[in-house]
């Protein structure tokens, strides 16, 4: 028997989320958490939301937790290799169009004899400067500024955000860059934004 449920609507799909009177067991389906394209610190954060709301912790509490979490990406805390957005390659990188992970796969073979091949498990960053993002295989490539507002928005913002909001609760989104905020700008307007390439 469930203590409580938790339901959202995403593109058809309804994530649920339900703890247990007896072990204070938190049961997810459907939610970021379990995504495996998000790095497991984020996977992890998005966790221990997921638990509070569950728990009715207040909305402010949460508010500080997204806020110092950011804070810690946004200062370095979190090594490259524990922010890079992880992904398999079910084909060579030349194969694929314009798709993040292989043109990030792509300059890494051409700037670094990464050898990224069919089969490779990648994790990808971005980066400040023309190219916007490299991938790697096991370590970070020396020499690049990391762009911690674009990371703060794929790991925190597109997956807090929506969350926040289905509980009525705002939500700020970090700016990145020249991409304009539009005041009204829905949840799905901010999702279907284009990434930065």
């Amino acid at each position: 028997m469930f203590q409580k449920l938790f339901l959202t609507v995403k593109k058809g799909v309804i994530p649920k989320i339900y703890g247990t009177a007896a072990y204070h067991k938190l049961n997810i389906v459907g939610f970021e958490s379990r995504r495996s394209d998000n790095p497991q610190i984020g996977r992890d954060f998005i966790k221990d939301i997921l638990y509070k709301i569950v728990y009715e912790k207040p909305p402010e509490e949460l508010k500080q937790d997204v806020d110092d979490f950011k804070e810690r990406i946004q200062i370095g805390y979190y090594t490259p290799e524990e922010l890079g957005l992880p992904i398999g390659l079910t084909k060579h990188p030349d194969k694929y169009g314009n798709q993040i992970h292989a043109k990030a796969s792509r300059l890494a073979n051409e700037k670094h004899k990464a050898q990224i091949k069919q089969g490779d498990k990648i994790k990808y960053i971005y980066i400040k400067g023309p190219e916007k993002v490299i991938a790697f295989k096991n370590y970070m490539w020396d020499g690049y500024e990391i762009d911690y507002d674009n990371m703060i928005r794929r790991i925190v913002d597109l997956k807090i955000g929506p969350l926040f909001e289905s509980l009525g609760w705002d939500y700020e989104y970090t700016l990145i860059q020249k991409l304009k905020k539009i005041k009204e700008l829905t949840y799905e307007g901010k999702l279907i934004q284009k990434e930065l390439w």
